[in-house]
């Protein structure tokens, strides 16, 4: 198992950004995309063949013996499928 912070946002594609404008109308002002504030924590358990289930700790929750428990359970499943 590894755990690391990543950075969570969510970013628009080219398709979504495009706007409809006349052509003398001026140019669409785009504001700079700024990595968002929030971090998200994540669990990664493997194996010798890869990653097994990835967890990702949900906002304003925080790590316990009771999470850590549910990740176990979870982890369970997976390798009893697999």
């Amino acid at each position: 198992m590894d755990e690391t912070w990543a950075h969570h946002f969510d970013l628009e594609t080219k398709q979504q950004s495009m706007q409809w404008k006349h052509p003398t109308s001026p140019p669409v002002v785009k504001f700079r995309k700024i990595v968002s504030a929030s971090k998200v924590m994540v669990s990664i358990f493997l194996d010798s063949e890869g990653v097994l289930f990835t967890d990702y700790l949900e906002k304003g929750e925080t790590v316990t013996g009771v999470y850590y428990a549910g990740l176990i359970r979870k982890l369970c499943e997976v390798i009893k499928q697999k």
